[in-house]
């Protein structure tokens, strides 16, 4: 499952997930563009797969802002003179009971987990589709997106829209040679879930079939899957990654 030179977006690749999966893709020989609000994360995911051996570019960019990404996908564009990969992996939680929740929680979440992908997608389908050589975009949702998860009312409702955007794209961008599909992890271990109170981690842990955490890299490795000519056939699918607690 080699990518070498593809050229790879994957925005929220400064830590956690996303550097998982820039690493990974950066392994198998693509040009991996790490885009991140965090300047500092961003630069240092780079500055890791360079010092590898492999190739990357980093660009801080707030992904909810149309005009800065537009900037950032004409660049990229413009160095490599293509984009073969998008991955819609950036994410946050603002996690309240309901009648907690606050407008500000809501927005927020909606605004960075699903607004952003919306606007991501739009501008790098733009150049794909321009030419005809197309490309491969994959979508991160999340457990919550399938079954829900109690004070996370927002999050759910932006990753269970991630699943219906990858589906409706999966019927319109095919025309243009571009194939789009989701990942949905359960429990991983990142430096987020490591903040979760260890009693709450081991309550997680006792409902997983696996009884144990997933890791970002066995998440990264289902993104080179999807990201290479091995799945030239899986289109519109949501693919959990869950060690079995929803199936």
């Amino acid at each position: 499952m080699q990518l070498d030179n593809q050229v790879a977006i994957i925005t929220g690749a400064g830590r956690g997930l996303g550097r998982a999966m820039a690493l990974e893709l950066a392994s198998a020989g693509a040009i991996v563009v790490i885009v991140d609000i965090n300047r500092e994360n961003a630069e240092a995911a780079c500055e890791e797969i360079l010092g590898n051996g492999g190739k990357a570019a980093s660009y801080t960019v707030d992904i909810t802002k149309r005009e800065a990404v537009a900037d950032m996908v004409q660049k990229v564009h413009e160095t490599y003179g293509k984009i073969d990969l998008l991955v819609n992996n950036a994410g946050i939680t603002k996690d309240r009971s309901f009648l907690k929740m606050s407008d500000d929680d809501w927005q927020a979440v909606i605004q960075i987990n699903l607004t952003s992908m919306f606007i991501c997608t739009q501008e790098v389908v733009k150049v794909m589709a321009a030419g005809g050589a197309g490309g491969n975009i994959v979508c991160v949702s999340s457990l919550s997106g399938n079954e829900g998860n109690y004070g996370q009312t927002n999050y759910a409702a932006s990753k269970a829209g991630v699943i219906g955007f990858v589906k409706s794209l999966s019927k319109e961008l095919p025309r243009y040679n571009i194939r789009i599909n989701a990942i949905a992890p359960g429990f991983i271990k990142t430096d987020m879930t490591d903040r979760i109170p260890e009693a709450v981690q081991q309550k997680i842990i006792s409902k997983i079939p696996m009884q144990r955490p997933g890791m970002p890299e066995e998440v990264a490795k289902v993104i080179r899957f999807l990201a290479s000519s091995d799945s030239d056939y899986i289109n519109g699918q949501t693919i959990n990654i869950n060690g079995g607690i929803y199936v």
